[in-house]
């Protein structure tokens, strides 16, 4: 029944969408190009070589001596083995969906179990150092000198959301390390085939997250066409179907810098519904569940929401 419902929203896009081409080529047109803008000129080259270096650090197997490091903390505070450090790190550095798609990937690889990985997802897929301190302190919203603590409040964010949902999926510490071993790729042809299937892994996955990015760029333009009298209430609204276009029409708001700052921090948080059809996308050889992770997304906004909040009633 849910994947009936889902499919069928994605029904009504496609038609949504043929019928602004047919009515509105031009206005379709113009957020077509600002998609595709988007991810030639920030995604692209901000992504891909962190989804080509993933691939080679899990493919030969260096993602085993990394985990040493973040084994302390991820056993005795999220009780996941220490390749889970790994997925959450890249993830926080690299931005959205790199952290699903290192989950998946390990998830793949029988580092993690399935119950480990719908954990781990909950709390791995964040917003980049260079999006939140680049993108939108600097070049959205100017306040640059505040960008390090909203980054932090979503980094802190993140973390709780993980402590919350220890409660709820209660992984078993005896199953830690029980997952299969990989070995060293030990032959030069192997890993220069495996070197060329890295890159060429990268290069579908950052199509097609161009596809989502300029499909939703148009379902964007489509939404804002909608009335609504609240600028704040739309704007809010359109930062939650594709964000780094939504958030740039929130900072447009009348309200306070403070006003904006928050909602934008929330949106972060929360992705959008573009980030999350990617997400969907690089975890769609698995069995992990897209619905489970927009919930856990749905509690790191709120979490973000009231620490952004209370950041600017104490400051």
């Amino acid at each position: 029944m849910i994947k009936f419902k889902k499919r069928y929203l994605l029904y009504i896009g496609v038609i949504l969408i043929l019928i602004s081409l047919i009515i509105a080529p031009k206005y379709t047109f113009e957020a077509a190009t600002e998609g595709l803008l988007l991810w030639s000129n920030v995604i692209v080259p901000s992504l891909l070589p962190f989804i080509i270096v993933s691939n080679l650090i899990i493919q030969f197997n260096i993602v085993r001596y990394i985990s040493i490091i973040f084994n302390p903390i991820m056993k005795y505070v999220y009780k996941l083995p220490g390749v889970a450090g790994y997925a959450w790190v890249l993830g926080m550095l690299s931005g959205y969906p790199m952290g699903a798609k290192i989950v998946a990937d390990l998830l793949n690889k029988n580092l993690i179990t399935q119950k480990q990985a719908q954990y781990l997802l909950t709390f791995s897929n964040n917003a980049s150092p260079m999006f939140v301190l680049g993108f939108v302190s600097v070049g959205i919203l100017d306040v640059g000198n505040l960008g390090i603590y909203l980054l932090i409040i979503l980094y802190i964010s993140s973390l709780l959301t993980g402590v919350i949902f220890s409660f709820v999926y209660r992984i078993d510490t005896k199953n830690i390390n029980n997952t299969k071993k990989y070995t060293l790729v030990k032959s030069n042809e192997t890993a220069f085939k495996i070197f060329d299937q890295c890159i060429i892994d990268g290069v579908d996955l950052i199509v097609r997250i161009g596809g989502y990015v300029i499909f939703f760029s148009i379902i964007l333009s489509l939404v804002n066409l909608i009335p609504i009298d609240s600028l704040l209430i739309k704007n809010f609204l359109l930062g939650t179907v594709e964000i780094s276009n939504g958030i740039s029409l929130l900072s447009k708001i009348p309200n306070g810098i403070e006003t904006k700052i928050v909602l934008v921090n929330t949106i972060i948080a929360f992705g959008g519904f573009s980030v999350h059809a990617q997400t969907a996308s690089v975890i769609q050889n698995t069995n992990l569940s897209i619905t489970k992770y927009v919930l856990a997304k749905c509690v790191n906004a709120f979490i973000t929401f009231l620490l952004t909040l209370l950041f600017f009633i104490f400051i």
